[in-house]
């Protein structure tokens, strides 16, 4: 792993002035339910961390895809993401995690806009018991019949080239929650936005 120190329901959406952005289209049919994965693997298929203040770190290479045109889903500070819109999940299966806490997980794909250059960084400002799980394609196709790894809080994804770039993710919530997430480039934060999972509005 790479690490640094650094039904439709509501959903609020908070832009820094000064800052483009661009909208997003659904890269891939998607259905918001419950899913359980190995890894909060990072770039290079390493392990998963052991704080959930680790930065789990994500390259173009880690993606699942990428589209020349603009992708227009829910979005901010240019990560966009059909998931981002919230909704009620269907599946209660609940995923143990070795900090000793079991997660309900909501499907997040994201992607990333070109103009994102270098990265976003995205990390969970509330409640403080959510985790975020991104990882390769590899990885995300491998279920875990065992505990998983420490979560983390922060994932950094890259923007890759011409094109937006599609990572694999999940939202890992303990309970019915409003998570926001706060969006930033390396200069600083950009914008924050708020997720509604299994609660009607937030």
């Amino acid at each position: 792993m790479h690490s640094t120190g650094d039904d439709t329901p509501s959903m609020a959406i908070v832009l820094l002035p000064g800052r483009p952005h661009r909208g997003f289209h659904p890269l891939m049919a998607t259905s918001l339910v419950a899913v359980g994965v190995l890894l909060t693997a990072c770039a290079g298929g390493g392990t998963g961390g052991t704080s959930a203040d680790t930065l789990t770190v994500l390259t173009c290479r880690d993606s699942f895809g990428h589209s020349a045109t603009d992708p227009g889903s829910r979005s901010v500070a240019g990560i966009g993401s059909p998931g981002l819109s919230g909704g009620f999940s269907g599946d209660n299966t609940r995923w143990r995690s070795n900090d000793g806490h079991a997660y309900l997980a909501w499907k997040d794909p994201v992607a990333v806009a070109p103009d994102a250059r270098p990265y976003r960084t995205i990390t969970v400002v509330s409640p403080t018991s959510a985790r975020l799980l991104f990882t390769s394609p590899a990885r995300w196709a491998t279920l875990s019949s065992g505990p998983l790894p420490v979560l983390s809080r922060r994932v950094r994804l890259s923007a890759c080239g011409r094109e937006f770039a599609s990572y694999f993710g999940a939202i890992m919530i303990r309970g019915a929650a409003c998570v926001t997430l706060a969006v930033a480039e390396p200069a600083g934060k950009l914008g924050t936005i708020t997720v509604p999972i299994n609660v009607s509005q937030c």
